[in-house]
C-alpha cells in the first residue's frame, strides 16, 4: 500500500468515526474523544488529518452532501425537462441514500434545521454543489409549466432560497428531525409542494 493509500485510508476511517458521533449528537455534545475511540486512533492522528473540531465536523458535512449529491445524480433521470415523476424520483434517491447512510441523514438534517452559528458560511459554501441540484430540478419545472404572473425564473429561484432557509429552520422541521428520516423528508417534499403551487398556474 502506497503512502497516499494509507493517507486516504486513515481519513476514510476518522470521517467514519466522526460521522457515528455527529449523526448521534448535536455538534456541541459531540466529543472528539469519543469518536478517537470508536475509531480506534488517536488524537494525535485525528488532529494530523483535522486540526479542529470545526474542520473535523465540516468534513462529515462536506462528505454528506457530496455523498448525497453524486448518488442523486447517478440515480435520477434526465431532469431536462424536469416533471412531476422526476422530482418523486428525486425525493425517492434521496430516501434510499439516507436509508443506506443513517449518520449521514441525520447531519444533514441538523445542518439544514439548526447548523452550529460559528459555522453556517462554510457551510452553505459545502452545500453549494447540492444546492446547484436543486435549483436545477427546480428551474427545469419551472420552465415547463405556466408561471403564475410571469415571474421570471431568477425571481423564483431567489424566492425559493428564502423560502427553503425558513422552512429547514422551522419549528415543524425541528420536530420533524427528532421523529426521524421518513417524517423529514415528508415534511420538506410538502413544503415544496406547497411552493411550486404559489409560483405555478397548472
Amino acid at each position: 500500500m502506497t503512502q497516499e493509500e494509507r493517507r486516504t485510508q486513515m481519513q476514510e476511517r476518522i470521517l467514519s468515526a466522526a460521522c457515528h458521533e455527529f449523526g448521534r449528537k448535536t455538534y456541541e455534545g459531540a466529543s472528539v474523544n469519543l469518536i478517537c475511540e470508536h475509531g480506534k486512533f488517536s488524537k494525535g492522528v485525528l488532529y494530523h488529518y483535522y486540526p479542529s473540531k470545526d474542520d473535523l465536523f465540516l468534513g462529515c458535512v462536506d462528505h454528506c452532501f457530496q455523498s448525497l449529491t453524486s448518488y442523486c445524480i447517478t440515480h435520477l433521470p434526465d431532469p431536462i425537462p424536469c416533471s412531476q415523476e422526476v422530482v418523486n424520483a428525486y425525493f425517492q434517491c434521496r430516501y434510499d441514500f439516507f436509508l443506506a447512510f443513517p449518520d449521514l441523514e441525520k447531519i444533514f438534517s441538523r445542518v439544514l434545521a439548526n447548523p452550529p452559528v460559528h459555522l453556517i458560511k462554510q457551510i452553505s459554501a459545502l452545500r453549494r454543489p447540492f444546492d446547484e441540484l436543486n435549483y436545477r430540478l427546480l428551474s427545469g419545472l419551472v420552465t415547463h409549466k405556466k408561471r403564475l404572473a410571469s415571474m421570471p425564473l431568477s425571481d423564483i429561484l431567489a424566492l425559493m432560497e428564502l423560502y427553503q432557509s425558513y422552512c429547514n429552520r422551522s419549528q415543524q422541521m425541528r420536530e420533524a428531525v427528532k421523529q426521524g428520516m421518513q417524517a423529514c423528508e415528508e415534511l420538506r417534499q410538502n413544503y415544496l409542494d406547497a411552493f411550486l403551487h404559489g409560483v405555478l398556474n397548472d
